[in-house]
């Protein structure tokens, strides 16, 4: 009889053993996978809740306690992306009404603060009518995907903007080249025309102030021409506060009466690797927005040649806008 007894409970015992050796084999494989599997269902009052989750992959992703997750399922919820919150409840809705394969995708913040990407993606159990339906399935930490995938299309508009760039620059050289080759017809005229009129005469003097302007046209096609590359330019070590010393007298010459020109230059002046032509053209410009900016009322333009450290250049002064200012004293 002792040992009938001893028989029955050790099959008893192989009974409940068996589908416990296959729990463990079964948490052993979730926690290893790359993704947290989950069971959860509606309860009747309409919340939901889960049922399993992964442990491990549960505070590896989701940097949550499976039991307190267990426990509340708003935990999860309160992770989402606040742009993302709204989308994802009518989908979570609409899956739970239709009762179909449901995938998504989202942003969550975890508790230390780190942004991931989610993909969602769960499937409803077969049930009987009145019983609720447990869905299952897993969250997949996609943040990598997506990150190459922004890296991807932000390469892509790089090339579409490269693209557009060098096609402008095409059309900016041919009209330069097309504006340069009239003006030098116009300059040619009014050359021949100027050595066929008396050196004191009136229509000389308009022809010097047009030939002027013609050759401050031809600088400016010049220049275009040196920036989209279709004319060699050379560089050279330069000090600006020489330049710009040397061009004063210029600039304050093309001034109307009502404006004046002040300089504070730093001597010696910091040595730039540039063109001297292209410089002073940089410098007539800044001088003519001055100008313009003052309106007609006029006043005073400073012009000041100075270095500065790098954290005292403000970004909007900075270009491109990803510039990186390297550890030099710039001008």
């Amino acid at each position: 009889m002792q040992n009938d007894m001893t028989a029955e409970s050790v099959k008893t015992a192989r009974r409940v053993e068996h589908p416990l050796r296959d729990w463990q084999r079964f948490e052993r494989m979730a926690n290893v996978l790359p993704v947290m599997l989950y069971d959860s269902y509606l309860d009747p009052d309409g919340t939901s809740r889960f049922l399993y989750v992964a442990p491990q992959p549960c505070r590896e992703l989701l940097e949550l306690d499976p039991d307190e997750l267990l426990a509340d399922m708003n935990l999860v919820w309160a992770l989402i992306h606040p742009d993302d919150l709204e989308r994802f409840q009518r989908e979570d809705a609409a899956a739970n009404r239709e009762g179909k394969v449901f995938n998504s995708e989202l942003r969550i913040i975890t508790p230390s603060g780190r942004l991931k990407w989610l993909q969602v993606s769960s499937r409803p159990n077969p049930a009987e009518p009145g019983e609720p339906v447990v869905w299952s399935g897993y969250l997949q930490d996609i943040t990598a995907r997506k990150q190459a995938e922004n890296a991807r299309l932000d390469l892509e508009r790089k090339f579409e903007q490269a693209k557009k760039a060098e096609s402008l620059g095409r059309m900016a050289a041919a009209i330069a080249h097309n504006f340069n080759n009239q003006l030098q017809a116009v300059i040619g005229n009014l050359e021949l025309a100027r050595h066929k009129l008396p050196s004191e005469s009136e229509p000389v003097r308009h022809l010097d102030a047009a030939l002027k302007a013609a050759d401050r046209s031809a600088d400016t096609t010049r220049l275009m021409l040196g920036y989209l590359g279709q004319t060699p330019t050379s560089r050279v070590p330069l000090d600006l506060s020489e330049l710009v010393r040397h061009a004063l007298a210029q600039l304050c010459a093309e001034l109307p009466n009502a404006f004046s020109l002040v300089s504070d230059l730093q001597l010696p002046g910091p040595t730039v690797r540039a063109n001297q032509h292209q410089l002073g053209q940089v410098l007539a410009n800044l001088v003519a927005n001055a100008r313009e900016s003052l309106a007609a009322a006029g006043g005073s333009i400073r012009l000041a040649v100075r270095t500065v450290l790098p954290e005292a250049i403000p970004a909007r002064h900075r270009f491109p806008l990803d510039w990186q200012a390297q550890k030099l004293n710039y001008a």
